[in-house]
């Protein structure tokens, strides 16, 4: 295995806790919402990477799911810059859904 294969597989595990991480969160969510709190627009600014703008997380994990294969054929000119950038996104992902998951155990 390459380790263009190896790192692609790595980010697709990543990935891949995300989206568990996620559909619970989007969950908790929408019980949230049912009960008429936790009002909000988006998880994320539009100046934090994302193209949508969701009131859950599952979309953002499938945009970066369709940004995965794009970077895959990138131009070895652009791949670094496209990878940080997609690294970015799914650190931010992660560790926003770390905070959400401690927040709700904090109350």
């Amino acid at each position: 295995m390459s380790s263009h294969d190896q790192l692609f597989e790595h980010l697709s595990a990543n990935l891949k806790q995300a989206y568990r991480q996620a559909i619970d969160a989007d969950a908790i969510l929408n019980e949230m919402l049912q009960l008429d709190v936790g009002k909000f627009d988006a998880v994320f600014r539009k100046d934090q990477g994302f193209e949508c703008e969701a009131i859950r997380f599952v979309p953002y994990v499938e945009e970066l799911a369709a940004e995965i294969e794009p970077l895959k054929t990138a131009s070895p000119d652009k791949f670094e810059a496209q990878l940080k950038t997609w690294v970015s996104k799914l650190e931010l992902l992660l560790r926003t859904l770390a905070e959400f998951k401690r927040n709700l155990k904090a109350k």
